[in-house]
């Protein structure tokens, strides 16, 4: 059984755009044991979207 899309905790966290090939940061939704961004985001900078984008991490912020 599904749960409900409310009992979803969503965060925000970095992600690699694979058009504009940079770090920007979006809503992470944990699905299981993977993190996945939020379905419909589009990327702030090209306007592409983030589907198919790789997760860096839940914590926003660049590292290093």
């Amino acid at each position: 059984m599904k749960s409900p899309a409310g009992n979803k905790k969503d965060t925000r966290g970095s992600v690699y755009c694979l058009i504009c090939t940079h770090t920007v940061e979006a809503d992470i939704v944990p699905t299981g044991r993977k993190l996945m961004v939020r379905s419909g985001q589009r990327c702030p900078r090209c306007a592409s979207a983030l589907d198919a984008a790789y997760v860096l991490g839940n914590s926003p912020g660049r590292r290093g």
